[in-house]
């Protein structure tokens, strides 16, 4: 233990200085020059010249032991408890090691010179797989290595998580008896050691208990398979075997090359690929996560069972026959392994946030955006429950973003309307500003209210982050905006459902005492219209469709299309309140009331109303609609 903290007397920093001191007095050079790996500001880490005096130097080096000692020692450690488990993994447990390679660069063999300068690149990333063999009779250990090979080279912590459930997905499939599994990764903050990587393990359909290597520089077996496949592909296009231009193309090739032989089922060695298309993960999910401090010295972390709001944290690996039955108390190693430590992961409100979103807004500055936790595909199926309202709407856009085009959004959509009428709403629209607990008045937007507005509404502080118009329709129906994403999910799947009334002019026309085509001066205001066009049955459809998909995403601005199915969804009527800045036409269209395109019960609701805030030169912090609500004393 003494050796591990730097204070042995035999091995540790003391005696070294004694071996080195000597130089301090017999050396006769001035300064001395030497390199140093540092960091310049934000820039990344390089190797940099120093010149100092002996005295500093051997100062700098002493310290940099202590910390050399430790990080050898972990490295150490973890290496050791990994070749044990890996060798002989526990009964119902898979040990899986996950690790990106760098990226294999699409070449050719004989190519024209403009190609050199747009090679296209491919991730790669391997999930080496142990666990024991499935017939009875044998005890061998099984490795399969699974390779994950993709257009999208965004190496983050959401594209880990993504490969992470398919190999679960891959292992049940191929009938592995498994109820946990133990990972190993590098420390990687971006990817496999930070909250949002945690956030993901505390919420994992499979309990997982990731460890983390103590090294980086070493060479694992996922680097093993990174050599043997780009080394199998450059081989076959220098020879001129095969022309890859795409990620299929390298994964047809690969699956060709090492496809099994039906002969030999019972292997104890085998590869497989999986091709992630370049759209199929979503990268910009938010978590209402917060850091868990000493991160960095973390080493071990695993799901706390009965809260995934917490984590559970070790700052070493053990595998010990106690640790394996859960007797962590007897841990044989507890010299060096410490008890296992709760730490809170998921942020309990956002009411902080919101304050500072509202000072900022005041103050001309950006917005932070409000956390939401989004759940992966495999967590849709798992929170199907009337309490877990705020998972299963954020799980569902989610799926809605993944839609590869209009036909799988459609489905999507009706294959959940009975789930979702699990979930009423009751619009609150009347609510008084005092009544309120975060109602903040507007006070940029007060002078943008037109003159021929007569009602007595103020305007009421929304956050501006795209997700304005459903943030307004989440403060109608439940009295604050923390529900903008099922709100969000509700336009999609009311413009999915109503696309005949939401094209119709005459319908659109309802409320208005002019009857005009309305729905061609809709498509010349929506951003997926090319202007020049014209404005055919063919161009009106193939615009709309484009908008919906555009507004499935999280954070996509919304327009006057989406205010109609808003009114839908309240089933009341939508007061458009639109300032007097551009052209006149504009106005006429915006400023209005809107009333459902869908036969509703009743006609006498109070309305809801919007207003319209980004005005060219006038919205300090982009495109938000803000809404009205009554200012009574």
């Amino acid at each position: 233990m003494d050796c591990y903290l730097g204070n042995c007397e035999k091995c540790g920093p003391e005696l070294l200085k004694k071996k080195l001191n000597p130089l301090s007095t017999t050396c006769t050079l001035g300064h001395v020059e030497w390199y140093s790996w540092e960091s310049k500001g934000k820039s990344q880490k390089g190797l940099f010249a120093n010149s100092s005096s002996i005295t500093t130097l051997l100062d700098k080096f002493y310290s940099e032991v202590v910390v050399l000692s430790k990080h050898l020692f972990n490295a150490y450690w973890q290496y050791r408890q990994f070749q044990a488990i890996s060798k002989s993994p526990p009964v119902n447990s898979v040990v899986t090691v996950m690790d990106f390679g760098r990226n294999y660069t699409i070449e050719y063999q004989d190519e024209s010179q403009s190609v050199f300068y747009s090679h296209k690149q491919v991730t790669v990333h391997p999930v080496v797989c142990y666990y024991r063999c499935l017939l009875d009779s044998c005890e061998e250990v099984v490795k399969e290595d699974l390779v994950y090979l993709s257009e999208d080279i965004k190496h983050d912590v959401h594209m880990v998580n993504h490969f992470e459930n398919k190999t679960i997905d891959h292992l049940k499939t191929s009938n592995v008896p498994f109820d946990n599994i133990l990972q190993y990764t590098d420390g990687c903050a971006g990817q496999y050691k930070s909250c949002t990587a945690f956030s993901y393990i505390s919420t994992n359909q499979i309990p997982v208990q990731r460890n983390y290597f103590g090294s980086r520089h070493g060479k694992g077996p996922c680097d093993q398979v990174i050599a043997v496949v780009k080394s199998a592909i450059s081989r076959a296009v220098k020879s001129r075997q095969v022309i890859v231009n795409t990620a299929g193309d390298i994964h047809k090739f690969l699956n060709q090359k090492y496809a099994e032989k039906e002969d030999d089922q019972h292997q104890h060695h085998n590869i497989k690929f999986f091709l992630v298309p370049s759209d199929q993960v979503c990268h910009n999910k938010e978590m209402n996560v917060q850091t868990i401090p000493g991160t960095q010295k973390v080493h071990s972390v695993k799901q706390f069972p009965e809260n995934c709001d917490y984590i559970l944290t070790r700052n070493l690996s053990c595998f010990c026959s106690n640790c394996l039955d859960n007797n962590f108390v007897n841990c044989i190693n507890n010299e060096y392994v410490h008890p296992w430590k709760k730490a809170r992961l998921h942020v309990a409100s956002t009411n902080k946030c919101k304050v500072e979103n509202k000072k900022n807004y005041l103050r001309g500055k950006t917005f932070n955006t409000s956390p939401e936790i989004h759940l992966e595909k495999n967590h849709l199926e798992k929170t199907n429950l009337i309490n877990e309202r705020k998972p299963f709407f954020s799980a569902l856009l989610h799926q809605m973003a993944l839609c590869k085009n209009y036909e799988e959004l459609c489905s999507l959509c009706t294959s959940y309307l009975k789930e979702i009428q699990a979930y009423p709403i009751d619009p609150v629209a009347n609510l008084d500003i005092l009544e309120m607990k975060d109602g903040v008045i507007d006070k940029l937007a007060l002078e943008l209210i037109p003159d021929d507005f007569s009602e007595n509404r103020f305007p009421v502080l929304i956050i501006g982050d795209g997700n304005c118009l459903p943030r307004c329709s989440s403060k109608f129906i439940f009295g604050n905006e923390e529900n903008h994403v099922e709100m969000r999910s509700r336009i999609v799947i009311e413009m999915v459902l109503n696309k005949e009334t939401l094209t119709d002019s005459v319908l659109l026309c309802r409320g208005l005492s002019v009857k005009e085509d309305l729905v061609k001066s809709y498509v010349m205001y929506s951003d997926e219209y090319k202007f020049g066009r014209r404005i055919s049955k063919q161009v009106i459809e193939e615009t709309f469709i484009k908008e919906t998909m555009s507004v499935r995403k999280a954070g996509s601005f919304m327009g006057i299309w989406q205010l109609h199915a808003l009114s839908n969804i309240l089933k009341r009527s939508v007061i458009s309140v639109y300032p007097k800045y551009g052209g006149f036409t504009v106005r006429k269209h915006l400023n209005r009331k809107i009333l459902p395109t869908i036969e509703v019960s009743s006609s006498s609701k109070e309305p809801c109303y919007i207003f319209w805030t980004n005005i060219d030169g006038k919205a300090k912090n982009g495109a938000q609609t803000i809404l009205f609500f009554s200012f009574q004393f």
